[in-house]
């Protein structure tokens, strides 16, 4: 990876020589993401309280898990580049 700097910001140009293992976290936090969103949408939209209160459980541990994926990759993606 290739740091490039457009006003102050500082912007990871992606490369074809880059590893896919460094863009695999970002990959996995993206999905848990977008499952995370429809488990929401649907514990929302239930009529079962009972499902509904088991979907709130999900939501909880996809969240955490996305967000804890995504913050170790971008702390991996950080030392790579540093």
């Amino acid at each position: 990876m290739r740091p490039v700097s457009i006003f102050g910001l500082s912007v990871i140009t992606l490369s074809f020589d880059d590893a896919a293992e460094d863009y695999f976290g970002l990959a996995l936090s993206s999905v848990l993401f977008l499952i995370w969103t429809y488990t929401t949408f649907i514990a929302l939209r239930t009529q079962n309280p009972e499902l509904a209160s088991r979907l709130e459980f999900v939501v909880d541990i996809l969240l955490s898990l996305a967000l804890t994926c995504m913050v170790i990759s971008g702390l991996v993606l950080v030392y790579a580049v540093w």
